[in-house]
């Protein structure tokens, strides 16, 4: 039955105890075999070798049923209650309790044994009758109890307990796992001294196993790995093929143990002493003895003395997964791992060189052990993820060489993040998205807080490694491929939901550390993969760069006006230049300012279309604006108003950067063009009509942000407010309709900003005035022109609102020197994914002016043919180029 399928295995053994006489047939041998003790004088080998069977035979029964539940349809439920009765007479006959008894007499009587080295009974038959049944029938009981529950429910009887609860205070009252441990250790050490293990020695240690592994995992059952003597088991079978895979050191386990413990193979039932099989034939290992020495160590690691151990182990079973994980049984790769075997490191702690050094009794047994240990792909990589969960944990915080030890396991991270990308399972994905998301969690006290951004001038150690082993590039691809491979399937999709989903609120201590400290060419074309994203519009990786977006911007405009910019940039010099500032923080200017230059256009372009939609639509979508709000407008408008005020001042005649170097590559025309900052806080304020009165501090900033664009483009505020007053049915999208600004004043009142209800009273008269006036007038609107966090930031630090915006000034860069950086594709809606990076993508120059670079014929046509486009610029090049060559 081991070799059929889980579910016909399942439906096997539902129809075997369903026959009431053969459940009351099993029920009595299983309470026969429970009770045979060491010390019974039983002489009718027949019968006993009947009972024990049976007993063996009813534990295997238990878990091929365990998931019994999953295969009954609902129209054949009543099939159910047969197994049902069964299991439930099993707990009335307390089968646990007399398993535990049988197993503590059973490990006195071994004791006894290799104490006074004489025994009446021949110890394979002890064993075979008192060991084996006792673990079988424990697996199998732990395994099915917490599925009772279900099993009531949908066979539709009466729900008489909750089995788990009752079997846990039995697990920990009788503690069989510690007498059954204590038995396997003794019968494996006497029966390695009376020649070797048998086939019953393999099957026990796999029950053990299994029933530690099932225990550990179920809370209410933990009990029963809580025992020092079971996990010393569950350790010492895995860290056995572990020494047989790097011959590493054995931490203490003895040597006589060491060499006798069985390797668990599957088929099960495969002898130690089988001879290794021909090249491209190896055996499977069968996983359960690394999960029970992860469980094990999970379990010790939580003691503050027992860290380092854990995290070594761990270690080495992470290397031995990645080496032995892309072999299969009669693969092209095993075949060559064995015609190269000789080449290759030693895969056993006793080769022929060390054989000799071994202890004798290790040393006679070590030469049928060399089997290759290989793991099929869809175990591999499950058991690589939990150890290398449980190193991360356990990495010794004290030690002097963490940087050391971080740097080595974010590489082994990445090689296993790769391979789980194309062999894993969607819970192995899921959990290693999980890991590496923790694993960026800081863990010293140098980690910065979640709720400021105050880069230090070295990253955390975790961070990094993390960028050291390329774990930024690897997102990036990763985000790149998941949009064009959608599905379930979609392994690199679960990898990435799942950090995602772990970096949800903590944002700065993952995607902006790794933003600020990683190769400024890398990190640009991160951002510029983020663009795309949110341009697309849909799907879970575009809701995630929303919100990463807005994470972003806030903390880099805190940064740009905070007092931290003003240690990133020598007095007077621009954030371009490396003289001056801390290592590690050399580009940091640069970064910010590549980065507003490549979200800010696209978040325009997004809020222009939505208001358009809902101008369409006839009606606004309030619930879209307020989803929206948070996202993009609210940092959007502290970031206008510190570029319009850092870029043109209150007199408007001095660029960010210095306009007179930059030309046509400065803020004012980036604001004005690319951002399109007039027609975009005409489309906000079209949409404030559906913001809710509780958005008041947000409404507030929009506000100041108008001011301030009025204040610093009255010629182009006016041209769109004589727009708004010219229309005949309703005015443009894009328009400043003085009564959309008047009507913030109430939702302002409401929410307790009286005085920002008067600015806005006094900027609709304003514009009102402009809408009639020749001239654009004035630009002293009213002093909510410097909005009230810069007032407030300014009085903070004892400065002047002027000297808080020269720090910003100088901090970032022009847009067109951020963009050195990385040349990308001119055409502003580009979302072309293709590739692992944008750094790779190739790009092809305009073949008129040669001023403009496409990453493809659609792009390009799409640029030349849009509303100023390429199309005009192009011409005005070449119009320029043949004047220079005529003169």
């Amino acid at each position: 039955m081991w070799s059929l399928s889980t579910e016909r295995r399942a439906s096997a053994s539902a129809a075997i105890v369903t026959l009431t006489g053969v459940r009351a047939f099993l029920l009595r041998l299983t309470a026969e075999a429970v009770r045979i003790l060491p010390t019974t004088g039983r002489c009718d080998g027949l019968v006993d070798e009947l009972v024990v069977e049976g007993a063996v035979l009813a534990g295997n029964l238990l878990m091929f049923m365990t998931h019994l539940d999953r295969y009954v349809p609902e129209a054949e439920t009543h099939k159910l209650r047969g197994p049902l009765d069964f299991v439930r007479k099993l707990f009335s006959m307390q089968t646990v309790q007399a398993c535990s008894r049988q197993l503590a007499a059973t490990a006195e009587w071994l004791l006894n044994v290799r104490k006074e080295g004489v025994q009446q009974q021949p110890l394979d038959t002890v064993f075979s009758q008192a060991v084996l049944p006792a673990l079988t029938l424990l697996a199998g009981m732990i395994g099915i109890s917490y599925r009772m529950l279900s099993w009531e429910r949908a066979a539709g009887v009466e729900q008489q307990q909750q089995y788990y609860i009752r079997l846990g205070s039995v697990l920990r009252n009788s503690c069989p796992m510690e007498h059954a441990a204590r038995a396997l250790l003794l019968y494996h050490t006497l029966a390695a001294a009376e020649g070797g293990l048998t086939k019953k020695a393999e099957e026990a240690s796999f029950m053990f196993l299994t029933a530690f592994v099932e225990a550990d995992g179920f809370v209410a059952l933990s009990a029963a790995a809580e025992g020092s003597c079971a996990q010393h088991v569950a350790v010492a079978h895995g860290l056995t093929l572990l020494c047989e895979d790097d011959g590493g050191p054995a931490y203490g386990l003895q040597p006589d143990l060491l060499g006798v413990l069985p390797i668990l193979t599957e088929p099960l039932g495969a002898l130690v002493s089988t001879p290794a099989p021909a090249p491209g034939q190896e055996p499977q290992l069968d996983p359960v003895c690394f999960k029970a020495m992860l469980a094990a160590l999970r379990r010790q690691s939580k003691q503050p003395l027992h860290r380092r151990t854990p995290h070594m182990l761990a270690l080495r079973l992470l290397r031995l997964m990645l080496r032995r994980g892309n072999l299969q049984p009669g693969g092209s790769a095993a075949a060559e791992l064995a015609a190269g075997a000789a080449a290759a490191a030693p895969l056993s702690s006793t080769a022929a060189t060390d054989v000799g050094a071994l202890p004798a009794p290790l040393a006679a047994h070590a030469v049928s052990r060399t089997s290759r240990l290989v793991l099929c792909q869809e175990n591999v990589w499950d058991i690589a993820v939990q150890a290398l969960e449980l190193a991360w944990a356990t990495i010794p915080s004290r030690s002097g060489h963490v940087g050391e030890l971080m740097a080595e396991l974010w590489r082994l991270a990445m090689d296993t993040g790769r391979h789980v990308c194309l062999h894993a399972d969607r819970n192995t994905c899921c959990g290693l998205g999980e890991a590496l998301q923790e694993a960026l969690s800081p863990i010293d006290p140098h980690g910065e807080a979640s709720s400021s951004w105050a880069p230090s001038p070295v990253p955390r150690p975790s961070v990094a490694a993390a960028i050291a082993a390329g774990l930024l590039p690897w997102l990036e691809g990763l985000q790149r491929f998941q949009i064009t491979r959608v599905g379930p399937e979609c392994r690199e999709g679960q990898v990435l939901s799942s950090f995602l989903d772990g970096t949800r609120d903590r944002e700065v201590e993952t995607w902006l550390a790794l933003f600020t400290y990683s190769e400024p060419r890398q990190a640009a074309s991160w951002v510029v993969t983020h663009a795309k994203l949110l341009r697309l519009e849909k799907g879970y990786l575009s809701t995630c760069a929303k919100r990463r977006t807005s994470v972003f911007l806030k903390h880099m405009e805190e940064l740009a006006s905070g007092p931290r910019a003003e240690t990133l940039v020598p007095e007077g010099g621009p954030a371009g230049d490396d003289v001056g500032q801390p290592a590690g923080l050399q580009h940091l200017g640069r970064l910010v300012s590549f980065a507003v230059c490549e979200w800010l256009p696209t978040a325009s372009l997004v809020l222009r279309q939505l208001a358009l939609q809902c101008a369409i639509a006839g009606a606004p979508q309030g619930a879209g604006i307020n989803r929206y709000w948070d996202t993009y407008i609210a940092p959007l408008a502290r970031w206008l108003s510190g570029l319009v005020l850092s870029c043109k001042g209150r007199s408007g005649d001095a660029d960010c950067g210095g306009s007179s170097s930059s030309g046509g590559g400065g803020w004012v025309p980036f604001l004005l063009h690319e951002v399109a900052v007039v027609p975009l806080l005409g489309s906000l304020l079209h949409l404030c009509r559906s913001v809710e009165s509780n958005k008041g501090a947000d409404l507030a900033e929009l506000l100041d942000c108008c001011g301030v664009v009025a204040s610093a483009f009255p010629q182009e505020v006016q041209a769109a407010v004589r727009e708004a007053e010219q229309a005949t049915i309703a005015p443009p999208v894009f328009a400043w309709p003085p009564a959309q600004v008047r009507g913030l004043a109430p939702k302002l009142r409401e929410s307790g900003r009286g005085e920002a209800a008067d600015a806005a009273l006094a900027l609709a008269a304003r514009l009102e005035a402009w809408g009639s006036e020749e001239g654009a007038g004035s630009s002293a609107l009213s002093f909510r022109c410097v909005p009230e966090r810069l007032r407030q930031r300014a009085s903070e630090r004892g400065m002047s609102v002027p000297d808080v915006l020269g720090v910003m000034r100088r901090f970032l860069v022009p847009p067109a020197e951020a963009r050195r950086l990385l040349r990308t594709c001119s055409n502003p809606a580009c979302v072309n994914l293709k590739g692992d990076s944008e750094a790779e993508l190739p790009l092809k120059a305009c073949a008129r002016c040669g001023g403009a670079w496409y990453c493809c014929r659609e792009c390009q046509t799409a640029h030349w043919r849009a509303p100023g486009g390429h199309k005009e610029a192009c011409g005005r090049r070449q119009g320029a180029a043949q004047g220079a060559a005529q003169g």
